[in-house]
Protein backbone atom coordinates (compact mmCIF):
# COMPACT_ATOMS: atom_id res chain seq x y z
CA UNK A 1 0.00 0.00 0.00
CA UNK A 2 1.35 3.38 -1.03
CA UNK A 3 1.36 6.14 1.56
CA UNK A 4 0.76 9.77 0.50
CA UNK A 5 2.24 12.72 2.35
CA UNK A 6 0.67 16.16 2.09
CA UNK A 7 2.76 19.20 1.24
CA UNK A 8 1.95 22.06 3.74
CA UNK A 9 2.18 24.70 0.99
CA UNK A 10 -0.29 22.75 -1.15
CA UNK A 11 -2.71 22.53 1.78
CA UNK A 12 -2.53 26.31 2.38
CA UNK A 13 -3.02 27.02 -1.34
CA UNK A 14 -5.98 24.62 -1.52
CA UNK A 15 -7.60 26.12 1.60
CA UNK A 16 -7.15 29.66 0.28
CA UNK A 17 -8.53 28.72 -3.13
CA UNK A 18 -11.54 27.01 -1.57
CA UNK A 19 -12.19 30.02 0.68
CA UNK A 20 -12.06 32.44 -2.27
CA UNK A 21 -14.30 30.19 -4.36
CA UNK A 22 -16.86 29.88 -1.58
CA UNK A 23 -16.82 33.64 -0.97
CA UNK A 24 -17.35 34.35 -4.65
CA UNK A 25 -20.16 31.81 -4.93
CA UNK A 26 -21.92 32.99 -1.79
CA UNK A 27 -22.00 36.62 -2.94
CA UNK A 28 -23.08 35.68 -6.44
CA UNK A 29 -26.03 33.58 -5.32
CA UNK A 30 -27.83 35.72 -2.79
CA UNK A 31 -31.22 35.03 -4.31
CA UNK A 32 -33.94 37.29 -5.55
CA UNK A 33 -34.71 40.36 -3.44
CA UNK A 34 -37.95 41.39 -5.06
CA UNK A 35 -40.45 40.63 -7.78
CA UNK A 36 -38.14 42.12 -10.43
CA UNK A 37 -35.64 39.30 -9.89
CA UNK A 38 -32.73 41.51 -8.84
CA UNK A 39 -30.15 39.89 -6.62
CA UNK A 40 -28.12 41.25 -3.72
CA UNK A 41 -27.49 44.93 -3.12
CA UNK A 42 -28.04 46.98 -6.25
CA UNK A 43 -25.04 48.23 -8.15
CA UNK A 44 -24.83 51.95 -7.50
CA UNK A 45 -25.15 53.88 -10.72
CA UNK A 46 -22.40 56.40 -11.22
CA UNK A 47 -23.24 60.03 -11.59
CA UNK A 48 -25.68 60.20 -14.49
CA UNK A 49 -24.68 60.68 -18.06
CA UNK A 50 -26.90 62.35 -20.59
CA UNK A 51 -25.74 59.70 -23.05
CA UNK A 52 -23.90 56.42 -22.39
CA UNK A 53 -21.20 57.51 -24.86
CA UNK A 54 -20.87 61.14 -23.69
CA UNK A 55 -20.15 61.40 -19.96
CA UNK A 56 -21.12 64.45 -17.93
CA UNK A 57 -18.34 66.61 -16.57
CA UNK A 58 -18.83 68.15 -13.14
CA UNK A 59 -16.61 70.42 -11.09
CA UNK A 60 -14.72 68.90 -8.18
CA UNK A 61 -16.89 69.22 -5.07
CA UNK A 62 -20.15 69.15 -7.08
CA UNK A 63 -22.61 66.33 -6.34
CA UNK A 64 -24.22 64.48 -9.20
CA UNK A 65 -28.02 64.46 -9.27
CA UNK A 66 -28.44 60.69 -9.14
CA UNK A 67 -30.09 58.29 -6.69
CA UNK A 68 -26.50 57.68 -5.53
CA UNK A 69 -25.24 61.26 -5.46
CA UNK A 70 -21.48 61.17 -6.06
CA UNK A 71 -19.01 63.93 -5.15
CA UNK A 72 -15.27 63.92 -5.86
CA UNK A 73 -12.96 66.33 -4.01
CA UNK A 74 -10.21 68.27 -5.75
CA UNK A 75 -6.97 66.28 -6.02
CA UNK A 76 -4.61 66.58 -3.04
CA UNK A 77 -0.93 65.94 -3.80
CA UNK A 78 1.23 63.80 -1.50
CA UNK A 79 4.40 61.71 -1.61
CA UNK A 80 3.80 57.98 -1.34
CA UNK A 81 5.14 56.09 1.67
CA UNK A 82 7.37 53.02 1.75
CA UNK A 83 4.21 50.89 2.00
CA UNK A 84 2.80 52.11 -1.34
CA UNK A 85 1.69 49.52 -3.86
CA UNK A 86 2.93 48.96 -6.47
CA UNK A 87 6.19 49.16 -4.55
CA UNK A 88 8.04 50.83 -7.45
CA UNK A 89 5.90 53.93 -6.76
CA UNK A 90 7.09 54.30 -3.14
CA UNK A 91 8.51 57.76 -2.46
CA UNK A 92 7.00 59.17 -5.67
CA UNK A 93 4.52 62.03 -6.24
CA UNK A 94 0.87 61.04 -6.16
CA UNK A 95 -2.54 62.57 -5.55
CA UNK A 96 -5.65 61.45 -3.73
CA UNK A 97 -9.32 62.34 -3.99
CA UNK A 98 -12.10 61.79 -1.49
CA UNK A 99 -15.21 60.30 -3.05
CA UNK A 100 -18.51 60.67 -1.20
CA UNK A 101 -21.68 58.76 -1.97
CA UNK A 102 -25.14 59.67 -0.68
CA UNK A 103 -27.63 56.81 -1.01
CA UNK A 104 -31.14 58.15 -1.63
CA UNK A 105 -32.46 54.74 -2.76
CA UNK A 106 -34.45 52.24 -0.71
CA UNK A 107 -31.70 49.56 -0.77
CA UNK A 108 -28.09 49.43 0.44
CA UNK A 109 -25.43 50.06 -2.21
CA UNK A 110 -21.72 49.23 -2.33
CA UNK A 111 -19.35 51.57 -4.18
CA UNK A 112 -16.85 48.72 -4.64
CA UNK A 113 -18.86 47.91 -7.78
CA UNK A 114 -17.68 51.14 -9.43
CA UNK A 115 -14.44 51.85 -11.27
CA UNK A 116 -12.23 54.88 -10.69
CA UNK A 117 -9.73 56.26 -13.19
CA UNK A 118 -7.74 59.48 -13.51
CA UNK A 119 -6.02 61.32 -16.32
CA UNK A 120 -3.47 64.12 -16.30
CA UNK A 121 -2.48 65.85 -19.52
CA UNK A 122 -4.83 63.50 -21.35
CA UNK A 123 -2.88 60.42 -20.21
CA UNK A 124 -4.34 57.74 -17.94
CA UNK A 125 -2.43 57.59 -14.65
CA UNK A 126 -1.85 54.50 -12.55
CA UNK A 127 -3.76 53.80 -9.33
CA UNK A 128 -1.75 53.73 -6.12
CA UNK A 129 -2.58 52.09 -2.81
CA UNK A 130 -0.95 53.66 0.22
CA UNK A 131 -2.58 52.95 3.57
CA UNK A 132 -0.26 55.45 5.28
CA UNK A 133 -1.66 58.36 3.23
CA UNK A 134 -4.97 57.17 1.81
CA UNK A 135 -7.35 55.76 4.41
CA UNK A 136 -10.02 54.62 4.43
CA UNK A 137 -9.92 53.40 0.87
CA UNK A 138 -13.03 53.13 -1.29
CA UNK A 139 -13.18 49.36 -0.83
CA UNK A 140 -13.39 49.82 2.94
CA UNK A 141 -16.69 51.71 2.81
CA UNK A 142 -18.84 48.58 2.43
CA UNK A 143 -22.60 48.81 2.03
CA UNK A 144 -24.15 52.25 2.39
CA UNK A 145 -27.65 51.94 3.90
CA UNK A 146 -30.61 53.86 2.45
CA UNK A 147 -30.48 57.52 3.47
CA UNK A 148 -26.83 57.31 4.55
CA UNK A 149 -23.58 58.74 3.23
CA UNK A 150 -20.23 56.99 2.85
CA UNK A 151 -16.81 58.38 1.92
CA UNK A 152 -13.47 56.92 1.01
CA UNK A 153 -10.24 57.84 -0.70
CA UNK A 154 -8.55 56.64 -3.86
CA UNK A 155 -5.12 57.66 -5.14
CA UNK A 156 -3.20 57.89 -8.38
CA UNK A 157 0.47 58.21 -9.36
CA UNK A 158 1.82 61.52 -10.59
CA UNK A 159 1.47 65.21 -9.92
CA UNK A 160 -2.02 66.67 -10.44
CA UNK A 161 -2.51 69.84 -12.45
CA UNK A 162 -5.39 71.82 -13.98
CA UNK A 163 -5.86 69.08 -16.62
CA UNK A 164 -6.37 66.30 -14.03
CA UNK A 165 -9.71 64.52 -14.34
CA UNK A 166 -11.21 61.74 -12.21
CA UNK A 167 -13.70 59.41 -13.88
CA UNK A 168 -16.26 57.38 -11.93
CA UNK A 169 -17.91 54.66 -14.00
CA UNK A 170 -20.08 51.58 -13.72
CA UNK A 171 -18.28 48.21 -13.86
CA UNK A 172 -19.63 47.60 -17.35
CA UNK A 173 -18.30 50.98 -18.45
CA UNK A 174 -21.63 51.97 -20.00
CA UNK A 175 -22.08 55.06 -17.80
CA UNK A 176 -19.52 57.45 -16.39
CA UNK A 177 -19.05 60.92 -14.99
CA UNK A 178 -15.90 62.98 -15.12
CA UNK A 179 -14.92 65.35 -12.32
CA UNK A 180 -12.50 68.16 -13.25
CA UNK A 181 -11.34 71.72 -12.50
CA UNK A 182 -13.82 74.17 -14.01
Amino acid sequence: MRRHTLNPEALVAAALGTTLLLAACSTATTGSDDATGTTGAPTPPPASSSSPNKPDTLAYGTASSDPIATTVSAPEPFTTSTTAMPQRLAGKPAFKVKITFENTTSKPVNPATLQFQATTGGQVVEKVQDSSNVAPGILMIGDIPPGATGSGWTAFAGQPDQSTRVIVSAMLGNKSTTFAHQ
